[in-house]
């Protein structure tokens, strides 16, 4: 079987459509590609143009791959399927794509590594690390632990389980998490990679967004996952407890979002993000699809990021349209909790663009009140809170840390009885807390100050209000956001929550409201307005 690393430094013949030509040029970025065909029928004449490449790739699977090809021009060729075996053997792919010229070592235990062996049968191992044995029944050479930093350009697969203690283990040996040892990931996404390729190569161009965010933002999220701009972008990058930050982006998944944004099929982003919802972003006309060029972008390493925080989703609130139960400490283990958490504190070294903390309350949680208070390296930051412990005590930690200072309070309500319905708060706290916020701003010591609002069935009459209080307390920006599902509501009761959604029973009523003109003044935003009343600004 031909495996990827056979075609690293090979000349590559490509033959197919125009798009799947480029997607996998883009995507297979190591390999040489000596030819490029891309006509709708091959001569006899650029046949044997792609007649002195060792290898010729078809963009087709094998049940439509034209023989005649390789017939004509006796050279090996290989089919997408041919491709879809070589990257579904996920760690193999990954080292043979990212570390083809450095030198293997697996650690672990006979039967962990035995594991990874049968579902990775392809993956190049020159040496296994054993603990205190001289023999064993791998099959490979073996060296002890303290013998690691001697060989040249190791990189080391960690086959047991994920532990504090062996990360340390090996950085204590002088090795780096992500660039020089990671540990292996039995859990793949919920497709094969093949899948996701497959997806985006098939999947026509369709929408003209002006988008880059997946180069400038990510989330880290609830056990460690990585995720490209938001929780919208339904493929995880790979996750922090397993490999660093940084090799996350250089990462198979990583180049797979980038490559779907880059061919504007967009094909793991999801509604949730306001955009795709946005009708004046759809191509619909082949013309408009020429029109809008490929773009060029791609994700490699820390520059300029916002960095949104999940992975502590504990809460001093229940809001329905968040969450199901009160959250009032972390969900996974502590052990594996503090390992995401000393990932997170070393990004704050590398100061990222932004740092914002979403999917828990920052003032909170301890691990978020440590990032804000003690190791967020940076002169701004931008703060999201529910407002009900923004008070002096907690801005005393920040006014002397940060030169500019943002915040955003999600209410979604000016009335006590449905903030109390909606948030389980008390209103008139709130209302103090703001009021300090609002002082603040009039002082210049908060530079932003935003109020958003979560548009609900039972909320939605108190919008034009909700404009008027934000403006009482000096808010630069009020935001209205679309309810949006997170799997804990059922559909059916969802609908009956969403007033977007056509079935429901308040749809049009909500539509009339929009077509106050408050909501089209410049400090006011409301998601997808333009569907509903013909355009905004």
């Amino acid at each position: 079987m031909t495996v990827y690393r056979d075609l690293l430094g090979k000349r590559i013949g490509l033959v197919g459509s125009e798009k799947i030509c480029a997607d996998l040029q883009e995507f297979f970025c190591e390999l040489h590609f000596a030819q490029v065909l891309t006509a709708e029928e091959i001569t006899d004449r650029e046949v044997s143009a792609i007649e002195g490449c060792d290898y010729v790739l078809a963009g087709e699977e094998r049940e439509h791959f034209d023989r005649e090809i390789l017939q004509k021009c006796r050279t090996t060729a290989l089919t997408l399927d041919d491709l879809y075996e070589m990257i579904d053997e996920l760690e193999t792919f990954y080292i043979d794509k990212l570390f083809p010229d450095r030198t293997v070592c697996v650690y672990g235990s006979q039967e962990k590594v035995f594991r990874m062996m049968q579902r990775n049968p392809h993956l190049k191992i020159d040496y296994v690390i054993a603990d205190g044995q001289t023999e064993n029944d791998y099959g490979f050479a073996a060296i002890p632990p303290d013998q690691i930093g001697a060989l040249q350009d190791a990189f080391v697969i960690i086959a047991d389980g994920v532990s504090p203690d062996r990360k340390q283990k090996f950085q204590d040996a002088g090795l780096e998490f992500g660039r020089d040892f990671h540990f292996y990931n039995p859990r793949i996404p919920r497709h094969p990679t093949s899948w996701y390729l497959n997806k985006t190569l098939r999947d026509a161009p369709k929408y003209t967004i002006p988008c880059d965010y997946t180069t400038k933002a990510l989330s880290i999220k609830a056990h460690g996952n990585i995720m490209a701009c938001c929780s919208s972008v339904g493929l995880s990058m790979g996750n922090s407890l397993y490999t660093s930050v940084e090799e996350i982006l250089r990462g198979v998944q990583a180049q797979l979002i980038c490559l779907s944004v880059n061919n504007r099929t967009y094909s793991f982003c999801g509604d949730m993000c306001y955009m795709f919802r946005e009708r004046q972003y759809c191509l619909e006309q082949d013309e408009e699809i020429k029109k809008n060029p490929r773009a060029k972008i791609s994700l490699r390493e820390i520059k300029d990021f916002n960095v949104q925080l999940g992975y502590d989703r504990s809460c001093n609130l229940a809001c329905p349209s968040c969450r199901d139960h009160r959250i009032t400490k972390p969900e996974d283990d502590p052990a594996l909790v503090e390992m995401i958490h000393e990932e997170v504190k070393r990004m704050c070294l590398r100061k990222p663009g932004n740092m914002r903390i979403g999917n828990g309350e920052l003032f909170f949680s301890p691990y978020y009140r440590d990032i804000i208070f003690n190791c967020y390296e940076s002169d701004e930051i931008a703060l999201i809170s529910n407002g009900m412990l923004f008070n002096p005590d907690n801005w005393s930690y920040l006014e002397n840390r940060y030169e500019k200072i943002s915040l955003e309070v999600s209410m979604d309500a000016v009335n006590p009885d449905t903030y109390r319905k909606l948030r389980g708060g008390d209103l008139d706290k709130l209302r103090k807390n703001m009021e300090f916020a609002s002082r603040l701003r009039l002082q210049n010591k908060l530079k932003r100050l935003s109020v958003s609002f979560v548009i609900q069935a039972d909320n939605y009459r108190e919008m034009a209000d909700f404009v008027q209080y934000g403006r009482s307390i000096h808010a630069d920006f009020i935001h209205f956001m679309k309810l949006n599902s997170w799997g804990h509501i059922p559909s059916d009761e969802f609908i009956q929550m969403d007033v977007y959604d056509a079935r429901n029973v308040h749809h049009e009523d909500f539509v009339r409201i929009l077509q106050n003109p408050i909501f089209l003044e410049p400090d006011v935003h409301v998601d997808n307005i333009g569907n509903f009343i013909g355009g905004k600004k």
